[in-house]
């Protein structure tokens, strides 16, 4: 995926939030990540939260938080994100500006065996 893509694919889920939600974003193709098929592209996006700045630790409720008060914005990004972004991953980032270890709210997975704060959607293969 070449770089007007991912830089297009990152202004479009940093606007589905409100200002300053989103710390960082990768954009993983196969290779980066065991669970990225070929042909296909996969994100994490780190996102700040309540509490950060005064050293507290992520824990699954941040991450159950996150997805409660975004609930609106990840349909409607789910709806629009292209095709070949296979799934989405939200983490809270921690202090240092490196991702908390993952944080997964309670309850159980999905269907598909993913975290409830991943959203993943059929495999389709890459132009």
């Amino acid at each position: 995926m070449d770089k007007a893509v991912t830089d297009r694919i990152e202004r479009q889920v940093r606007s589905a939030f409100p200002d300053g939600a989103i710390a960082r974003i990768q954009v993983l193709q196969y290779g980066d990540d065991p669970e990225v098929e070929p042909g296909q592209a996969a994100m994490r996006v780190f996102f700040d939260w309540p509490g950060r700045s005064e050293d507290k630790k992520a824990d699954p409720t941040t991450v159950h938080a996150f997805c409660n008060v975004n609930e609106a914005a990840l349909g409607i990004l789910c709806a629009e994100l292209p095709r070949v972004i296979g799934w989405v991953e939200f983490r809270p980032e921690n202090q240092a500006g490196r991702p908390a270890p993952r944080a997964f709210p309670t309850g159980s997975p999905t269907a598909d065996g993913r975290p409830p704060h991943a959203m993943r959607r059929r495999k389709t293969a890459l132009p």
